[in-house]
């Protein structure tokens, strides 16, 4: 009697647990196949490792673009304003500047400079060309 209960434990558990594994190995209706192209696509698209590896590359383009943009003109432009807080006169008399044969005193008669207290302005404007560093910017490029 023991026997027979253990041998229809045993047939129990053989019954269900067949179908189990069978299931396993079929593919389920809606859910796509996996293939080894896009197994090798997710574990590289989830590498931590190939991204900093790209993240290195774009840093290595990026240098090399700032190299070769060195080799472009350079436009500087700069504005100074200001505002003088008084006027100032300044009066230079006959001849301070010398007496001299043929053209006389310097100057000729008591001369008057009076600078208002106004908006005055300062532009600035250069272009830096590089080009005798073109060959070294060059080889800095190539290195890089």
């Amino acid at each position: 009697m023991m026997k027979s209960r253990h041998l229809a434990l045993l047939l129990t558990i053989l019954v269900f647990a067949l179908p189990l594994g069978s299931f396993a190995q079929q593919n389920a209706q809606g859910v796509p196949l996996l293939t080894l192209d896009d197994a090798v696509s997710i574990a590289l698209s989830n590498n931590r490792l190939v991204k900093n590896s790209a993240l290195e590359a774009q840093k290595y383009d990026f240098q090399v673009s700032t190299m070769r943009s060195k080799r472009l003109p350079h436009f500087q432009f700069s504005v100074l304003g200001g505002e003088l807080l008084q006027p100032f006169d300044f009066t230079f008399a006959k001849g301070t500047f010398g007496t001299y044969p043929g053209v006389g005193p310097i100057p000729s008669t008591d001369a008057k400079v009076h600078t208002p207290a106004r908006l005055t302005a300062f532009l600035n404007g250069s272009i830096d060309v590089p080009l005798l560093q073109q060959y070294k910017i060059g080889l800095g490029i190539r290195a890089t």
